[in-house]
């Protein structure tokens, strides 16, 4: 069938469409679906099987660019039976048969055609039962259930027969079907691999030569040194006995052979090497996890906690602090910064000497001197002070994680060279202001934050020992409340400390402890700061 949506990457601008899939998207988050922008069938959201923030906004701004062309629906709080017919399989007929056997009344749930001819029916999932991925169940029956979804209308070729009815709860004999175990000889002539399960999925080879360029790319990397045609020649051991041409056309017609597969190896070394493990792509580790046992750890050291700001920040964690803009936050990061470095007590609360990097996103060299010299002269910080390292990137490209089309992250060029500046010079504690300009993900998104907090600014962390602050600025709607930080709630759990400053009066702010993981005296801790004729935030 013809897809109206070929013009991949370009802008859809028919309104008619746009509303129409407005509508659907709507309509599918306002009864618990989770929506899936699709391009062919290939999500193109990082972490799509995880819970996340979801506006249709988000997934319709996808369209509108002519980044996805379709969407899905994913199957967590419902499974659905996948009816095909197509591959020389008659999956009506199974289902027919099916349906006699276990005297189900399949039709009397919610349920779509398919591209194919097929069909999609809707069962609400028990909420003590699991129900996994499954292919060939039947002759052209599969099960779409935990980590799975399917393409849904307005999709091209893809509409509800009966929109009206709800999904039904699914008949014990058939969740005893679905799960009962199969045979040795049935699993022999069956799909039971991840990699073999993609291949069974239309237009899902892409997603194939992936995973198999990125398992055997982790293999390589750890054994040393490999060219492109080391890759290649272990891929395609894998990838070429898996697929077969449709059509009657050959790989290489179809874009999936040779060419396609060495484009793909060659594009993996540009872009991720030697960084690919630092990737979420649920790819082959050759090395085995690290674990204690109970009676090991009954006789490991317990080493005090150590805080670099008092009750505010835990050494080697994250702390964020947000406010709106033009509140005074970078005037008291760069004080708490001086007083770090120093090992001086700053608003009473006792501080560890430590070297202090400050990245300062938004103010520019001449900016920063003139808050230096204010914060020296304001506090009487008069002795010569080679322990902070401030770096003004006003006009530079600071993220430090971007994604691609497909939702994978990348970590950028200014990523590592920061974190060998962090090395070279040292570093224990790192200041970014702000979030907005380091972060390239969405901040609705929960998976992307909690790659952001734990995989990338994580990664300095474990590899430098240092402590990290991240300045942000709240949610529209959250910045008239303390605590109303933009985004994703993970932000929120990602962190180990969370400040909120707010401005009082003309020349007051209130800084508040919302979180502070592991500190013995509360949350919700105030200090209320005096903004001095001396351009300084002062303890009041």
């Amino acid at each position: 069938m013809h897809n109206k949506f070929t013009n991949y990457g370009k802008p859809v601008t028919d309104d008619t469409k746009i509303k129409n899939f407005k509508e659907k998207i709507d309509f599918y988050i306002s009864k618990g679906f989770f929506v899936i922008p699709c391009k062919d069938k290939i999500p193109q959201l990082a972490g799509w099987q995880k819970e996340q923030d979801q506006t249709t906004d988000d997934v319709l701004d996808l369209i509108k660019n002519g980044k996805a062309n379709q969407i899905g629906i994913r199957t967590d709080k419902y499974f659905v039976i996948d009816v095909d017919v197509k591959n020389n399989k008659n999956g009506l007929e199974s289902i027919k048969q099916l349906s006699k056997d276990l005297n189900l009344d399949i039709d009397n749930t919610l349920t779509a055609e398919t591209r194919s001819g097929g069909k999609h029916y809707f069962f609400v999932k028990p909420e003590d039962v699991t129900i996994q991925n499954q292919v060939d169940l039947l002759p052209g029956v599969d099960i779409r259930g935990k980590n799975g979804f399917v393409v849904a209308s307005p999709s091209d070729g893809y509409s509800w027969i009966n929109p009206q009815t709800k999904p039904k709860l699914p008949t014990k004999d058939l969740i005893d079907f679905i799960q009962k175990p199969k045979s040795k000889l049935t699993q022999q002539n069956n799909i039971t691999s991840l990699n073999q399960i993609l291949t069974k999925v239309d237009d899902g080879r892409e997603a194939l030569m992936t995973k198999i360029v990125y398992k055997h790319y982790n293999r390589l990397i750890d054994k040393g040194n490999f060219t492109l045609q080391d890759l290649y020649n272990v891929c395609a051991e894998d990838y070429f006995p898996l697929v077969k041409p449709r059509n009657g056309k050959s790989l290489e017609e179809e874009n999936r052979g040779e060419t396609a597969l060495r484009y793909k190896c060659k594009k993996i070394i540009e872009n991720l090497q030697p960084h690919l493990e630092d990737v979420a792509n649920d790819t082959i580790v050759s090395e085995p996890l690290s674990f204690f046992t109970a009676s090991q750890l009954m006789r490991l050291p317990i080493e005090e906690r150590s805080w670099i700001w008092e009750g505010w920040h835990l050494e080697n964690t994250i702390a964020n602090i947000y406010g709106i803009g033009g509140v005074g936050k970078s005037t008291f990061l760069l004080g708490l910064a001086n007083f770090i470095s120093l090992g001086k007590t700053f608003m009473g609360y006792e501080t560890k000497k430590k070297k202090v990097l400050c990245v300062f996103c938004e103010e520019d060299s001449n900016e920063i001197a003139r808050r230096q010299q204010s914060v020296q002269v304001g506090y009487n910080l008069i002795e010569p002070n080679d322990n902070l390292v401030i770096l003004p990137r006003v006009g530079y490209d600071n993220l430090l994680v971007t994604y691609d089309m497909s939702g994978q992250p990348r970590l950028t060029n200014f990523f590592y060279m920061l974190l060998k500046t962090i090395k070279d010079q040292n570093i224990k504690y790192v200041i970014l202001d702000t979030l907005s300009d380091i972060f390239g993900g969405s901040e609705i998104i929960r998976s992307q934050v909690n790659y952001f907090m734990k995989a990338v600014l994580g990664k300095i962390i474990r590899e430098t020992g240092c402590s990290i602050l991240v300045s942000g600025h709240p949610s529209v709607s959250g910045s008239s409340v303390k605590g109303g930080f933009s985004g994703s709630t993970a932000w929120q759990g990602a962190t180990r400390s969370l400040w909120f400053m707010q401005k009082n009066a003309e020349n007051l702010r209130e800084l508040i402890r919302l979180k502070s993981n592991y500190s013995i005296s509360g949350e919700d801790i105030k200090i209320t700061l005096d903004y001095s004729s001396r351009g300084v935030f002062i303890e009041r």
